[in-house]
């Protein structure tokens, strides 16, 4: 799924925290616009994203980065590699820059295989996040993002929608406010 394109909320959020030395590794099968500021990008070619996925699962165990189940083993990289076109050192690569993160999150769309993705997760300790539907309030709800504000004491709020509408919780909450400025992203 491109960030850059398609869900450029979270994807801002990927790339703010970039500075903050936050390693990302981008797997797609197709060309994707956080690629450029990946520290690896693996483009889904000749084998599909369950064997790339499960590549990176058995570099993750022979790199010795496991921090839970899975059914990979070390001894599969060498196949997956061969079958997907990838070198070993490409999904040893991967599997350190997820492997290590102090905070792992998989971010994943509608197509990709979720027994596949929560098997990784499993083994990296990582958290899944959905892009689907409304994306941007899914996405901030998982991260734990969504808040409601106390405006008991705004006077003035400008909300940037991102989703082009308020949630209920919210919108509730903001009719306490006496000014308000909604930004819809039809409007930029």
């Amino acid at each position: 799924v491109d960030l850059v394109k398609d869900y450029q909320v979270a994807g801002f959020f990927i790339k703010r925290n970039l500075a903050k030395g936050t390693g990302l590794l981008v797997v797609d099968d197709e060309l994707n616009g956080l690629g450029q500021f990946a520290n690896k990008s693996l483009q889904v070619g000749k084998g599909n994203l369950d064997q790339v996925v499960s590549g990176i699962s058995a570099a993750i165990k022979k790199l010795g980065l496991s921090k839970g189940k899975s059914s990979a083993k070390a001894i599969d990289l060498d196949v997956v590699a061969k079958t997907t076109g990838y070198k070993s050192d490409d999904y040893l690569d991967a599997a350190y820059i997820l492997g290590s993160a102090e905070n792992p999150v998989i971010v994943y769309d509608g197509t990709a295989n979720i027994n596949t993705l929560q098997e990784l997760a499993e083994l990296t300790g990582a958290k899944l996040v959905s892009l689907k539907g409304k994306a941007n309030s899914l996405a901030a709800a998982q991260l734990s993002l969504e808040g409601t504000g106390k405006s008991a004491n705004f006077k003035v709020a400008v909300l940037a929608i991102g989703d082009g509408e308020i949630n209920q919780k919210n919108s509730k909450e903001l009719e306490k406010v006496p000014d308000r400025f909604e930004i819809k992203p039809e409007e930029l």
